[in-house]
């Protein structure tokens, strides 16, 4: 009798099915957690340019930018569909970065095939590497993050697997794939750009020197492929140039590329010690098995060994010559090597294991040599994920390495920055109205406000200031192009500008264009437009002559016994100094008129009481409310000041009316048992 066929699924298939299982988690996982205050100050241009060019401004011509369309085109058409959010952005990112994990395991598996490896070895090889790559939390934090670098490294990354393929096969249609990939990546940003040269050497490997094919066949088919190559990785950018404008989109992106070059000075010592800092704080397990990778491959090279070996050397030296040079961005692309490189020594691991078994005084030390980067990854792994899990649960992040843990100073330091941002949002949006521009050197603020940018200052940056991109005229000509009613003075930036400032203060029908009415700072200073003075915004709270309440923030905490309370921080516009020392009163009222909590006290916990407060200053004030056991599911927030002395309270207006008890009711709506509605 014939034999059964066999119907159990092959292992490529099982592999196949097993990467985009891996690739679908790890975006799942990531969108869970897409909310947070910031997770770079860059995330604000990136989001500020989509929402303009989601209104019907153009690129490059209102909106000036300084890098390919790619990432702004798309996220303006997700802003349409969806409306301008953080959320909406960081969850292209997400979307965006699935081919750089998908890029590595063909990568890796394509090279172990090459030495080998059975396709069951050569799957978890390249699994491994997706999974190290996803799990670097240098991946996880910018995969979550509206920033264009890690879209841009992920598609170069699919350029590379699938030109891997192309090497082996000689595939023309794969090597079409990944240059098209690799176009993509450059239409994101141009970072990539040095990946050409070593995809090109590999183009005339394969067609150049092909032993089986006579010289006449080989020209033919070389200049097929270079031409391939060229279209696909170049095509995107040329259409864009001319969708945009060749000359504006020549000036302001490769312009300022050159211009970048010429006025920042690398200093490489410095560039030396970020590196070194990078490895060492996240990513030194992952390192350590990527060289083990690195010496399998050179004992025994081939032109896909090569190119895998050019992409994290390329990746170093290229971020090691950037200036200004960012630790947390420049360094992003050598992850993919380094996991491609790792995922190549784990499927090497069982055939060093055998050899070592048939021939153990020949081929003993590569195998230990693998297995030790294993243990060393293994070891490197826990802090890994502790640094992950921080990140899960993050609600800003700056990237350092280092994890804040909850109720240190460090941990009260961050909240204080954050809340500061939240301040100034506030400030702009009770200052200005949804359909106004707004004038700032911190896009992520306006757009926080639910504000748009003057778009001439979307892409308002240091590295744009530094290479001469904006001017004193330009700040003026789009501050009062637009009419804009505020101008917030965050970085410093803005406020370099001398003429642009005597601009603000200039007297029309003898009093300044703008006035100075807040102190957020840090040489932090919120300006208004005099006509818009006279407008007092409705729903902010003044407490007649000392103070209006310009916004707030609050996170429910739950004690290591059960229990719960409320961390309240009121952001405090002060109006001066008082003549007696004030308290404030915060109160917990549920809908049966019961309070069930209570928290009195000096502003700042002490610290800034109201006799010393500052015409114009910002005081963020923080006060710890314990909820009372069996509290109900709805409670109210009632808060105000009064004198502790007399128990008289400060009379509260809201758009000039005076509110019955000089009590402000807050709209949020708390519950001690589950989160903040």
């Amino acid at each position: 009798m014939p034999a059964a066929p066999d119907t159990r699924p092959s292992a490529d298939r099982v592999g196949r099915i097993a990467l985009c299982l891996l690739v679908l988690a790890g975006a799942a996982l990531a969108l869970t957690h897409l909310g947070g205050l910031r997770w770079d100050s860059d995330e604000g241009i990136n989001v500020s340019k989509a929402w303009l060019l989601a209104d019907g401004f153009g690129l490059y011509r209102e909106v000036w930018a300084d890098q390919p369309p790619g990432y702004t085109w798309l996220l303006g058409q997700v802003f349409r569909v969806l409306g301008p959010s953080l959320e909406a952005a960081r969850g292209l990112t997400v979307l965006a970065s699935l081919p750089g994990a998908i890029g590595v395991a063909i990568g890796a598996r394509t090279l172990l095939a090459e030495r080998g490896a059975g396709p069951g070895r050569a799957w978890a090889g390249g699994l491994f590497g997706a999974l190290a790559l996803l799990l670097a939390p240098n991946h996880w934090w910018a995969s979550r993050a509206a920033m264009i670098g890690l879209p841009a490294f992920a598609w170069a990354a699919l350029a590379l697997g699938l030109a891997l393929g192309y090497g082996r096969s000689g595939n023309p249609l794969r090597l079409s794939a990944a240059a098209l990939a690799l176009g993509l990546s450059l239409w994101f940003k141009l970072q990539m750009l040095y990946l050409g040269l070593p995809l090109g050497l590999l183009v005339i490997w394969r067609r150049g020197f092909a032993a089986d094919e006579a010289m006449r066949a080989r020209l033919p088919r070389l200049a097929r492929d270079l031409a391939l190559l060229g279209l696909g990785s170049l095509g995107p950018l040329a259409l864009s140039a001319l969708a945009y404008g060749p000359q504006r989109f020549v000036q302001q992106v490769l312009g300022t590329y050159l211009d970048t070059r010429s006025n920042y000075a690398v200093d490489l010592g410095a560039n030396l010690a970020l590196l070194g800092a990078w490895l060492a704080s996240d990513n030194l397990g992952l390192l350590l098995l990527a060289l083990t990778g690195a010496l399998l491959l050179l004992r025994r090279p081939s032109a896909g060994a090569l190119l895998a070996l050019a992409w994290p050397i390329l990746a170093t030296l290229t971020a090691l010559q950037h200036a200004p040079l960012w630790i947390k961005d420049h360094f992003e692309p050598l992850l993919f090597g380094l996991a491609l490189l790792a995922g190549l020594a784990v499927g090497e691991l069982p055939t060093r294991i055998r050899a070592r078994r048939e021939r153990p005084t020949r081929a003993g030390w590569p195998a230990w040599l693998v297995l030790a980067g294993l243990l060393a990854w293994l070891a490197w792994l826990p802090r890994v994920l502790v640094v992950d899990a921080s990140l899960a649960q993050a609600r800003s992040y700056r990237n350092d390495g280092r994890v804040v843990p909850p109720g240190s100073e460090e941990a009260a330091a961050e909240q204080r920055r954050d809340d500061e941002l939240r301040a100034a949002a506030r400030f702009l949006a009770v200052y200005s109205r949804p359909d106004d521009f707004v004038v700032t050197d911190y896009q992520l603020v306006a757009f926080l406000a639910g504000r748009r940018l003057a778009p001439e200052m979307a892409a308002f940056s240091s590295r744009a200031v530094g290479v001469g991109a904006f001017r004193d005229a330009d700040l003026i000509e789009a501050t009062e192009a637009r009419q804009a009613p505020v101008v917030l003075m965050w970085d410093a930036e803005i406020a370099a500008f001398e003429a642009y400032v005597d601009m603000l203060q200039e007297p029309i029908d003898g009093r300044p264009r703008f006035s100075p009415i807040i102190d957020l700072g840090n040489q932090r200073q919120g300006w208004v437009r005099a006509s818009r003075l006279a407008e007092a915004p409705a729903d902010l709270a003044d407490f007649e002559g000392v103070a209006r309440l310009l916004g707030y923030a609050m996170d429910r905490v739950t004690g290591p016994d059960g229990s719960q309370a409320l961390d309240l921080r009121l952001f405090w516009h002060s109006q001066g100094r008082s003549a007696e020392q004030l308290s404030v009163f915060t109160q917990l009222y549920g809908p049966d008129g019961e309070r069930y909590g209570q928290h009195d006290g000096t502003p700042a916990e002490g610290g800034q009481p109201t006799t010393e407060w500052p015409v114009r200053a910002l005081i963020i004030d923080r006060h710890r409310i314990e909820i009372a056991a069996g509290a109900p599911d709805d409670l109210r927030l009632h808060l105000g000041l009064y004198s502790p002395d007399s128990g008289v309270r400060v009379p509260l207006r809201l758009a000039g009316r005076r509110i019955e008890g000089d009590a402000l009711v807050l709209p949020d709506r708390i519950d001690p048992h589950g989160d903040r509605r």
